[in-house]
C-alpha cells in the first residue's frame, strides 16, 4: 500500500504522519478522513481500502460522531 498523499497530511496535523501505517492504523486514518476530509481525500480512502473495510469501521468505530455515521450509512447505502 502507498503512503497517505502529502495533500492530505494536514488532516493528521496532530500525529507523526511518518509513523502512520496504512494497514496498522486503518481505523484511525479512515475515521479522520470520514470526519474531516475533503471529496478528494474520501475518493483516495475508497480507492485505498475496500468498501467492506470502510463500512465495518463506520459500523463499529467509537471514534465517529453519530451524525458522521448516519451520513456515511446514507451515502454508502448500508
Amino acid at each position: 500500500m502507498q503512503a497517505i498523499p502529502s495533500k492530505f497530511h494536514n488532516l493528521f496535523w496532530d500525529v507523526g504522519i511518518d509513523g502512520l501505517s496504512l494497514e496498522k492504523h486503518k481505523n484511525f486514518i479512515t475515521c479522520r478522513i470520514l470526519e474531516k476530509g475533503s471529496f478528494d481525500s474520501i475518493k483516495w480512502l475508497l480507492q485505498t481500502y475496500k468498501l467492506h473495510e470502510v463500512s465495518d469501521i463506520i459500523t463499529h468505530s467509537s471514534n465517529l460522531t453519530t451524525s458522521t455515521i448516519s451520513f456515511w450509512k446514507q451515502i454508502l447505502k448500508f
